[in-house]
């Protein structure tokens, strides 16, 4: 769950090249944390990362100049960030610490599994329909990106979770094509995909669970349109 925020200032910037905006959030209460949002005409807000603000030599990156903004990455000034190398201070429900499990969710019970969120660091649940709402995200991958209708699959990441890659497999010998979404942090993630052959077409999913202190796993599930969502395992790691 997200906490309500305070936040003192905030910049919006379009990124070169693109309809996109960027849209920089520094934040008073939790304290000393920039967040960083993403706006295209018609889309919604998209939350894509976070950093504390004191990582700059002024301890404020508010005064520079705004250069680039991925899924994993901002460039502010001279200074280039990866998300994953900075974690903002403890909040329930925002970024923990190396030391801290989940915090903030409603415990519940998923394919017959019970999950106490407290127990854990990272939880990734394929096809999530449940109790806690996570920021949203949106991505397209294959041929729906070149109109098929298609049809939307999801998975819910609580904790952190790095180097995320989607593959989209439409059919026997295909091979494949790949989306670098990056890391996410407490996200619900759909898919638009058009998978056209029901029992050959499947999109992979691989990625880095960060377990704090240097600990990682690594993460792979297929989503598809032939299971029940209560088909379904949730990954967990303590």
């Amino acid at each position: 769950m997200t906490p309500e925020l305070v936040f003192n200032k905030y910049k919006l910037t379009r990124n070169d090249g693109t309809d996109k905006y960027a849209l920089t959030v520094y934040v008073a209460s939790p304290p000393n944390e920039i967040y960083f949002f993403e706006y295209a005409k018609g889309s919604e807000l998209r939350e894509i990362g976070r950093i504390v603000n004191d990582v700059a030599a002024n301890g404020d990156f508010f005064d520079y100049d705004f250069k680039a903004l991925t899924n994993d990455f901002v460039a502010i000034g001279q200074t280039n960030l990866r998300f994953s190398d900075y974690r903002p201070q403890s909040n329930a429900g925002a970024e923990e610490p190396d030391n801290l499990k989940l915090a903030g969710f409603r415990n519940e019970t998923i394919n017959g599994t019970p999950i106490n969120y407290s127990d854990y660091r990272v939880v990734v649940i394929p096809m999530y329909d449940g109790l806690n709402s996570l920021q949203w995200v949106n991505e397209d991958i294959g041929s729906v990106t070149q109109g098929p209708q298609g049809m939307q699959v999801n998975f819910a990441i609580f904790g952190h979770l790095n180097d995320i890659k989607i593959t989209n497999y439409e059919g026997m010998g295909s091979e494949g094509e790949t989306l670098n979404v990056g890391a996410l942090y407490n996200a619900h993630v759909g898919v638009r995909v058009w998978l056209p052959n029901s029992d050959m077409s499947y999109i992979q999913v691989t990625g880095v669970a960060d377990l704090g202190n240097g600990d990682t796993r690594n993460v792979e599930f297929t989503l598809d349109d032939m299971r029940d969502s209560s088909d379904y395992k949730v990954i967990m790691y303590k």
